[in-house]
């Protein structure tokens, strides 16, 4: 698969199922992604980054009734963080949320918490539309190293090592916003793109 010319939908889910890092343009800034659901794609993520493995990946979901899937909540409290949920994403927002039995299985660390994303629009909306399972998702950078803000700004060596690159510019360029729903009120864990008044209000929230 060439890595600089567009990537045909069905060619972007084959790479993906097949367990190869695609470099995504997010509503953020560009991310690399694995199926969340394949342990070796996940070791792949971390190689290529250089990333330690204590560091979590977060999980970006094609929406919330796949949230439910994954994270597999009793229902009394799905139907609050439901509402939660539906009130932050999408967006460009990772809310921190305390781990599930199912998502342990596929990486440990995911067993105690998890990061998750429900992208806002971007380039690559159609690809996460489609998406059978969430995606383990993490800036295009090598670990300690800046972030990128586009496409144009990613490392040449790091982007021929993935199996192919979703064209298109980051809405945003900027970071997701990091925020730990964990508690009451939710805690700023890393400024980012979500930002002001909006911001304010969420951390004032209960």
């Amino acid at each position: 698969m060439s890595h600089d010319p567009a990537l045909e939908l069905s060619s972007a889910l084959a790479a993906l199922e097949r367990g190869g890092v695609l470099l995504l343009p997010m509503d953020t800034v560009p991310g690399l992604a694995v199926r969340a659901d394949d342990p070796l794609a996940l070791l792949s993520l971390y190689e290529l980054k250089g990333r330690p493995l204590d560091k979590n990946l977060a999980l970006a979901f094609r929406d919330l009734e796949q949230v439910r899937a994954w994270l597999a909540p009793p229902k009394p409290q799905w139907e609050r963080l439901q509402r939660r949920l539906s009130d932050l994403l999408p967006g460009p927002l990772t809310v921190v949320l305390a781990g599930s039995e199912r998502l342990g299985r596929h990486w440990p660390a995911w067993g105690v918490s998890v990061g998750l994303r429900l992208p806002g629009p971007c380039p690559c909306s159609t690809l996460f539309e489609r998406l059978p399972w969430p995606v383990a998702l993490s800036s295009a950078n090598r670990s300690g190293q800046p972030t990128p803000r586009n496409l144009d700004e990613v490392e040449p060596s790091l982007r021929r090592q993935t199996a192919g690159v979703w064209p298109g510019e980051c809405p945003l360029g900027q970071e997701s916003t990091v925020l730990d729903l964990r508690t009451d009120p939710p805690r700023l864990l890393r400024e980012g793109a979500l930002n002001g008044p909006r911001l304010a209000a969420l951390l004032e929230a209960r």
